[in-house]
């Protein structure tokens, strides 16, 4: 291992990382320090550049994300809190409450969730009806019959 570390930092007998500088170099025949200047202002543009791409994609995925049940939870607590205040409630009442509205819009999801899903699975049944039944399979084989017989009209 020791070295391979040697041969990494001194190949040629120059200190160099890996030697990609001093190789292309060589083989273009160009000035060593030259590739590395360029090396060096090449990754520092690059990064620039990478650097700004990714702060661009985060704003807009941040804009463009739809809004969640999060918030309408957070405005939930918010209201069940300042009629807890006005009421002069315990706080436990305003938690049950809180665990309630959360359950609800959770069950609504749910729901929506399973009605989708349902809708799928009926779509998925008629299908595997069609294709199974007897008009389908008869159909396919006459088609099956057509192409055989242009195929040997050729």
């Amino acid at each position: 291992m020791k070295q391979q570390t040697e041969l990494l930092i001194k190949a040629h007998g120059q200190p160099v990382i890996l030697g990609l500088c001093h190789l292309t170099a060589k083989k273009f025949d160009l000035d060593v320090i030259l590739v590395r200047l360029a090396a060096i202002l090449l990754t520092y543009f690059i990064s620039a550049q990478i650097f700004t791409a990714y702060i661009v994609i985060g704003i807009v995925v941040k804009i463009s994300q739809p809004k969640s049940n999060s918030k309408k939870i957070r405005k939930v607590k918010k209201k069940n809190v300042y009629q807890t205040v006005a009421m002069n409630t315990q706080p436990q009442k305003v938690a049950i409450k809180t665990a309630l509205d959360e359950s609800r819009l959770t069950r609504a999801s749910t729901q929506a969730f399973a009605r989708k899903i349902s809708r799928l699975e009926q779509r998925l049944q008629k299908l595997e009806q069609h294709t199974t039944s007897s008009h389908f399979q008869l159909n396919q084989a006459f088609n099956h019959l057509k192409n055989n017989n242009s195929e040997t009209l050729l």
